[in-house]
């Protein structure tokens, strides 16, 4: 969480990561979120045998999160 709204990371869910968190764009932090993941997922040794299926949910989330922030 507190990678996406870009403040000091400690561990601690305080007033700093909540006013920033308050300040998001919704549509930012979901975009950030599912950078992340993807990020994680290509470099995990089972993409190649997990990789669709993972990468098909992160266009799931983007395609439901469009529609919701309509």
């Amino acid at each position: 969480l507190q990678r996406l709204v870009s403040v000091r990371i400690d561990g601690q869910l305080g007033p700093v990561t909540l006013e920033a968190l308050r300040a998001a764009d919704e549509g930012t932090l979901i975009d950030r979120l599912l950078a992340l993941r993807l990020d994680l997922y290509v470099e995990h040794e089972r993409f190649a045998a997990f990789g669709r299926g993972w990468t098909r949910r992160i266009a799931e989330n983007l395609r439901y999160a469009a529609r919701d922030l309509a």
